[in-house]
């Protein structure tokens, strides 16, 4: 068993690493012509977080949660400061920088929080002068940055004492709508890795290949995290080149013989439909695991990712369909292959096993009376804190005992699938609808025609069903003939509702957080004022008019 894997928190984690293979190049940083740009040893990674470290510790007072701000161009640098944050014994809080943060989220974070520092790289920092803000002017402690040059010597550095049960990450809370953070202790993610590691039996012989962003609980744990508790080498890809070039995502797995990869289910349907079954796709036979994320999964998406790569080497037994909850890391599960289930003509993806939800009675599936229920029924997934989990003395990170997910499932056989989320079910004269539902029966139908997601609004007053339809390509309006008409013909048999419009969007155009998750009430947003209408596919090559649409790109039923 690999030293790591005894370890009782992230400190002791990383330094088991660092005396066990100090030269091992655990972090490698690609660039957009898949050199090694840069990597990170065990032993560097180390000695760089601790002079970061000591710069929080010579700074602060206490232990505090610290604002670390994300930038795809400082991957490296963002990686030595969130443990630089661990060994300082401070909760990182990851944020991506862009305007609007600046200006509102991060000083409400500062002030929700309790926050006196802020950590990002050189030029986020520069750019936060001209946003200055009450909360920032007022921080103790100005802006920092996160690279360990100028900090203190290392051994200055005092090694704080954590439990395993201290906070170690700090989240804000996107997965419900209820306002505020969500902490996840050492213990927690440490048994979250545990899960991973042993669902794709994870060795040191395997290579990581990540593009997700690092402030991504994908990029976090699968990225940075996984490898370093199973001492594998990790890949890291820029993410904007991969979604603008998929093709490099394939070249580099086959370079440098990368085991491990993946993503969410609807990137994977869309580089399918984009560069799948191209004779210039390399050997992929070295790809054993594709750790496939996300709700709902796109059965048929998902499929046909695996047959356009099949003449590559890749098998659908590679698969790996996986459930880790953003509100409890430590809430994993996995299904290798592709298990389904097909309920009322739509086929839902198995993402894990029941006994792991149910594991020392810590999740449970619920509906009424609290008791799993048959395939044909949803229950709703629980966490329950333990009471010996000190989240954070932070007021923000406190959680009641129970806190419910959102997420729907339903039980086949040992199995569990996911239904979507809680709060995006419809009351259709009297009947109670999934969104998730009537997408995935579009999806499942027209994945392989060139409609990589969509989103279903239904605005009650007007009786109307609304689906935004996202295309992979741009293409001319007759390459769409007879694909809206469709698709209401459909939904018609599906539910019973007085009009129903699909507009088929631009690739792109879906409004998604940082995870990529569809922003459902920024799209009835762009609904309502009409804005949605300026990302309608063009016609030969030529931009919509918004007050006269398509009759090819925008159908309606009444």
């Amino acid at each position: 068993m690999l030293p790591t894997r005894s370890c009782h928190n992230l400190i002791e984690l990383l330094e088991t690493a660092a005396l066990e293979q100090p030269l091992f190049p655990l972090y490698n940083f690609l660039d957009n012509k898949l050199m090694n740009a840069h990597s990170i040893s065990c032993a560097q990674l180390h000695a760089d977080a601790r002079r970061i470290a000591a710069g929080l510790q010579t700074a602060l007072s206490e232990q505090r949660t610290i604002v670390l701000l994300y930038s795809a161009a400082s991957p490296a640098d963002f990686t030595k400061a969130f443990f630089g944050i661990l060994l300082a014994g401070c909760t990182p809080l990851p944020l991506r920088m862009t305007g609007d943060v600046v200006r509102k989220e991060l000083p409400e974070l500062c002030a929700a929080l309790d926050v006196q520092v802020v950590l990002g790289p050189d030029d986020l920092v520069k750019k936060m002068s001209a946003y200055p803000g009450p909360a920032l002017s007022a921080l103790p402690v100005p802006p920092l940055l996160m690279s360990p040059d100028g900090m203190p010597d290392s051994n200055v550095w005092a090694r704080p004492v954590v439990t395993s049960h201290t906070c170690a990450l700090a989240r804000q809370n996107t997965q419900t709508q209820v306002p505020g953070f969500v902490g996840f202790s050492h213990a927690r993610i440490l048994d979250c890795l545990q899960r991973l590691a042993d669902d794709m039996d994870v060795g040191a012989g395997d290579r990581f290949l990540g593009w997700q962003e690092a402030d991504t609980m994908t990029g976090l744990v699968l990225q940075m995290l996984l490898p370093l508790y199973t001492l594998s080498q990790s890949y890291m890809l820029d993410p904007a080149q991969v979604r603008r070039t998929p093709s490099i995502w394939y070249k580099a797995i086959n370079r440098y013989q990368c085991t491990i990869s993946g993503g969410p289910d609807y990137v994977l349907a869309s580089f399918a439909a984009r560069v799948g079954g191209h004779e210039s796709i390399p050997d992929l036979s070295c790809w054993r695991i594709v750790h496939v994320g996300g709700g709902m999964f796109n059965a048929s998406g998902i499929r046909r990712f695996v047959d356009s790569l099949r003449h590559r080497g890749l098998s659908e037994q590679a698969l790996y369909c996986h459930y880790i909850s953003d509100r409890s890391v430590y809430l994993v599960s996995g299904v290798r292959g592709l298990a389904t289930i097909t309920l009322n003509a739509v086929e839902y993806v198995c993402a894990g096993y029941l006994k792991d939800l149910e594991d020392a009675g810590r999740i449970s599936v619920c509906g009424e009376g609290e008791v799993l229920l048959p395939p044909d029924c949803a229950g709703t997934i629980m966490r329950t804190i333990h009471k010996d989990d000190e989240l954070s003395a932070a007021r923000a990170l406190e959680l009641a005992p129970a806190q419910i997910t959102g997420d729907l499932a339903g039980a086949s056989g040992d199995k569990f699938y996911l239904l979507g989320r809680q709060e995006n079910q419809f009351d259709i004269n009297g009947s109670r609808v999934q969104a998730e539902f009537i997408e995935a029966a579009i999806l499942q139908r027209y994945c392989g025609l060139g409609i990589s997601r969509c989103v279903a609004d239904y605005n009650a007053p007007a009786d109307e069903l609304v689906v935004l339809a996202e295309c992979v390509w741009r293409k001319p309006a007759e390459a769409w003939s007879g694909v809206v008409t469709d698709i209401i013909a459909e939904l018609g048999q599906l539910v019973t509702v007085a009009k129903i419009r699909v507009l088929l969007l631009r690739p792109f155009s879906l409004p998604v957080t940082d995870q990529g998750v569809i922003q459902r009430a920024l799209c009835r947003d762009l609904i309502s004022s009409g804005e949605i209408m300026t990302r309608l596919q063009p016609v030969r090559g030529k931009k919509l008019k918004t007050d006269k649409p398509h009759s090819d790109l925008q159908g309606g039923r009444e």
